[in-house]
């Protein structure tokens, strides 16, 4: 079953708890995951970007980290006893790290009684370059059996990169010779009823027939990556298949359907 978790909060230790990022990890059944880190806008806006003419493009400026690979969670016991699950997150592709091989951090998880998650470790703080104790808060969905999940993968030479798709959302993380590119879509959609059915007018059940709509709300990097195209149907996804994108081959590597 595939996992949508969104990060509440994250603590350095002594620091204060506090949440600089829109951070989402999506999961594969198989344990592929994506993880996007974008700072939120300086002003504090609540929208990563106040300019929808740009698609959801920012500068690379604007990102706090990008990881994909794959994780492993095993069962542990806390220092206090008390059961909980520890999980290894090995890093395949990262924006802090041109070569990643190796690399992989751990997590203890605690279930919290609200249905969040605090997971507790130690890692690099990029503010201090030191290894440091942290909290962070994850709120997790479990997918529904119901919704499309599709993990691709790319890796030839120099191109490596991952996509995973979950239900209503998409990310995905591609690092070349040059850098990184990243995106993030989300499947909107429409509020039922328009100006008619406000006012209870005949055209209620047409405006109602609104489709969803898929937006692209993060674009970092200039490489192309295929979210558009396998989102909109424009490509098919076939188990082991293989979806080109600007002369990658995007190897199909999990479909739920």
């Amino acid at each position: 079953m595939g996992t949508v978790s969104h990060r509440k909060y994250i603590r350095w230790y002594p620091d204060e708890a506090s949440e600089p990022t829109s951070t989402v990890v999506l999961t594969s059944p198989e344990n592929h995951f994506v993880d996007l880190r974008i700072l939120l806008p300086p002003d504090g806006a609540a929208n990563l970007s106040n300019e929808p003419a740009t698609a959801g493009e920012l500068p690379l400026d604007r990102l706090d980290w990008a990881i994909a690979g794959t994780t492993i969670s095993e069962a542990a016991t806390a220092p206090t006893g008390e059961p909980i699950r520890r999980s290894t997150f090995c890093h395949w592709v990262s924006s802090r790290d041109a070569d990643p091989a190796g690399v992989s951090d751990v997590g203890d998880m605690y279930p919290q009684e609200d249905g969040t998650t605090l997971e507790k470790g130690t890692m690099v703080n990029p503010a201090t370059g030191r290894a440091t104790g942290y909290d962070e808060l994850w709120y997790d969905l479990l997918a529904p059996t119901s919704d499309f999940i599709a993990v691709l993968r790319v890796d030839a030479g120099a191109v490596k990169g991952m996509l995973v798709w979950i239900g209503a959302l998409c990310q995905a993380l591609v690092r070349d010779e040059h850098g990184i590119a990243l995106e993030r879509w989300e499947r909107v959609v429409p509020e039922r009823g328009g100006a008619a059915a406000a006012a209870g007018g005949e055209d209620e059940d047409e405006d109602a027939e609104e489709e969803e709509t898929w937006t692209r709300t993060v674009r970092m990097g200039s490489r192309q990556l295929p979210c558009e195209s396998i989102l909109t149907g424009k490509v098919t996804l076939e188990t082991n298949g293989v979806v080109a994108c600007q002369g990658d081959m995007w190897q199909v590597v999990e479909l739920h359907a």
